[in-house]
């Protein structure tokens, strides 16, 4: 006869045997392994049918913003070709073989893995992705099945293999999945020091956690947590040495697995950087003036240099901004400093506001709402035929609820019958306990800074797992015919999800944000037509959308509908006059047209202004010059020189001028200096030469 490590009530224990030591029908040794394949074949066929939906849909090949970002790395490791791809509007080398860590590593080195094996395939990425997430409901069934039991375990992962987010990161090259694993063997891993706390055990925590670390620095909040549970395991054994013991191991087994990062962020730019060099930026961007709570990149990022939507592609413009401002050469570390001071005076000087915005952002954390960034998560649900009917997250918090109430039910009815045969046993208790630390610890991590929908996705197996143990105890109560407290605890679930249903802070995906993606990737894969289609979806849903105004505008300029662009680069402009890159565009598209009068007046805007504007100094030199300005024009290269010393277009037709001014040797300095910038620059190249043909013959 087996017997069960665990003592306590017969109500959380899933299987066993009878009085006669027979084993019972929910015992027999193939039911749960049955149980399982059942699962992870309905888990397989969700993300088959997802898998189908998405292999043709415009970003599966060209990811955007992170993924893009992550995908680039991931190649750059893999093949060794760091070229920038063309997803890019101007073409900037991000530096990462030469500077600290931006991102966390873990997903693009894991990534580069499956790209080195499968040949760079997009396909095969998702593919071992959607594998990796089926694992995880094995590894979610084998942590509650070792704890709670087999009944326990399956419904885990029933709802692991079933849960749509979980399903539509998995199609995403970004590292929810990858995280949800590390979060399932943490668990595991810490939940063994129930059994025996030890140094080896401590050891293999930290790595783990060192791990998980390299994928979302947040988690390293939870390290002082781990130690405060490791010693409240080890006095109620009484044995507090070993707390220590196994406390040891865990920091060294941490600090080992992040060290070569920052070892490595070292040696590449003598930055100290522990992982990552954005938490600066990060805290910015949760925390100024037009802070909302999500992802708002604060305006003082397009003034240092960034595009109107920043991606991490944008970071080097963003230092050498701020190294401007210093007046002195500038790390990313210093650049971190820089944001955080600038995040830490707003809190000073808005300590109301910042409070307010913890408030809001708890709101968004708990909240049914998927809070976009990069995509508009919840549209994407809503547009597949898979994951559209499937629970969103009100499901996870309230199941959480429901079973953390249950839990709490047993213990006071323990307490009231002086008895523990309600009780939890000691092992379960001990393992949900660490659940509820680990979930309060990564939520509270991300307050400071901001939230989106797929930062929340670590939560969601210890969620799942104490909603596992919920369902669990309702099936027990059906089984021994309790139907008054099955119907109470139903009733319960059903109050619980109606509340978690309720978005205390009211939060709308831009449906229009999400066609304009789709817009940028068929004007990548250069089907223009189904590009501007997209944009004139967007501008359907949201009339008044800038973005969409100036997305547009930019497809109709390279067809060469400078007036169509116009119109719409004037619309931007018209609602948000401060709009600077789209005034920029205006003036351009006007000078197509020849409109050199009304190009002047928006040029001359941007350049009071914004002074250091040299692209703007350099149209509006072009400008001036078709309008026989020659002198102006000439100031106006000067000027564009002035803020822009390489800038090889605005030497070459300075140059121009001064060759008409009779003005050659100065002519011909920049001539040559725009080919010393510029080498194949052949305009420049034919310039230089007339120039000499004509000095040789006048000498």
């Amino acid at each position: 006869m087996r017997v069960r490590r665990n003592s306590g009530s017969a109500e959380w224990r899933s299987v066993g045997q009878n009085g006669r030591g027979e084993r019972t029908l929910s015992g027999r040794r193939w039911a749960p392994a049955a149980g399982l394949a059942t699962i992870l074949l309905l888990g397989l066929i969700l993300r088959v049918s997802y898998l189908r939906e998405i292999v043709d849909r415009p970003d599966f090949s060209l990811p955007q913003v992170d993924a893009c970002y992550d995908d680039y790395w991931a190649r750059g490791i893999a093949t060794g070709d760091w070229t920038v791809p063309k997803n890019l509007s101007d073409w900037v080398d991000p530096g990462i073989r030469s500077n600290p860590y931006l991102r966390p590593p873990a997903y693009p080195y894991f990534l580069a893995a499956v790209y080195r094996v499968f040949r760079g395939s997009y396909l095969a990425a998702r593919i071992v992705q959607m594998v990796l997430g089926l694992v995880n409901c094995s590894l979610a069934y084998w942590l509650a099945k070792r704890v709670f039991g087999s009944a326990v375990g399956l419904i885990f992962a029933l709802l692991m293999a079933s849960y749509w987010a979980l399903i539509y990161f998995e199609g995403e090259l970004l590292a929810p999945v990858l995280l949800v694993t590390l979060t399932l063997t943490l668990l595991a891993v810490l939940s063994s020091w129930s059994h025996k706390v030890t140094f080896a055990r401590g050891l293999a925590g930290g790595i783990v956690l060192g791990l998980f670390a390299l994928g979302r620095a947040n988690v390293l909040l939870f390290v002082p947590v781990v130690l405060g549970w490791s010693y409240w395991l080890a006095h109620r054994r009484g044995d507090r040495r070993r707390a220590a013991r196994v406390g040891v191991g865990f920091v060294l087994g941490t600090v080992l697995t992040i060290a070569p990062a920052t070892i490595r962020n070292w040696m590449v730019s003598k930055d100290f950087v522990l992982i990552t060099a954005n938490a600066g930026i990060s805290l910015y961007t949760g925390n100024h003036e037009g802070a909302s709570g999500s992802h708002a990149a604060g305006p003082e990022l397009q003034e240092l240099g960034a595009n109107e939507d920043w991606t991490c592609f944008d970071y080097p413009k963003i230092v050498q901004g701020v190294a401007r401002l210093r007046g002195k050469e500038t790390g990313y570390a210093d650049v971190s400093s820089y944001f955080v001071d600038k995040a830490l005076d707003f809190v000073r000087r808005h300590p109301w506001q910042t409070l307010k915005l913890m408030a809001i952002k708890a709101a968004l954390f708990w909240g049914p709402a998927e809070v976009s960034s990069n995509k508009a998560i919840s549209v994407e649900k809503a547009a597949s035929a898979t994951l559209r009917h499937l629970p969103g997250f009100a499901l996870p918090v309230s199941l959480a609820l429901l079973g953390g109430l249950q839990v709490l039910s047993a213990r006071r009815r323990s307490r009231k019958d002086n008895s523990p045969s309600s009780s939890l046993p000691k092992e379960q208790g001990e393992l949900l306990v660490l659940v509820v630390l680990f979930v309060g610890a990564y939520f509270v991590s991300f307050l400071p800074f901001f939230v989106v929908g797929r930062y929340r996705i670590p939560v969601i197996p210890p969620l799942f797992l104490l909603g596992a143990c919920g369902v669990h105890r309702i099936g027990r109560l059906f089984r021994d015919r309790k139907r008054r407290s099955v119907a109470g605890w139903l009733g319960a679930f059903v109050v619980l999800y109606a509340i978690a249903s309720v978005p205390v802070v009211p939060y709308q995906a831009d449906r229009a944000a999400w066609h304009l993606v789709r817009a940028s990737c068929y004007r990548l894969a250069e089907k223009p037509h189904l590009a501007i289609q997209e944009c004139q979806q967007a501008l359907d849903f949201n009339p008044d959308s800038v973005k969409g105004h100036r997305r547009l505008a930019d497809l109709l300029f390279f067809q060469r509908d400078y007036d169509g662009a116009a119109r719409h680069y004037a619309r931007a402009v018209e609602l948000q006059p401060d709009y600077l890159i789209g005034r920029y565009n205006l003036a351009a598209a006007l000078l197509e047209q020849r409109r050199f009068d009304d190009a002047i007046t928006q040029l001359r805007w941007i350049v009071h202004r914004h002074p250091d504007h040299a692209r703007a100094h350099y149209l509006l030199g072009r400008t001036l010059k078709a309008t026989g300005q020659v002198d102006e024009a000439a100031r106006c290269y000067r000027q564009a020189l002035q803020w822009k010393p390489d800038y090889h277009q605005a030497h070459n037709n300075l140059a121009n001028i001064l060759m008409t001014q009779g003005r050659a040797e100065e002519a011909i300095r920049h001539y040559r200096e725009a080919l010393r910038i510029k080498p194949d620059y052949v305009t420049a190249q034919h310039n230089l030469a007339n120039a000499i043909r004509r000095q040789d013959r006048r000498n």
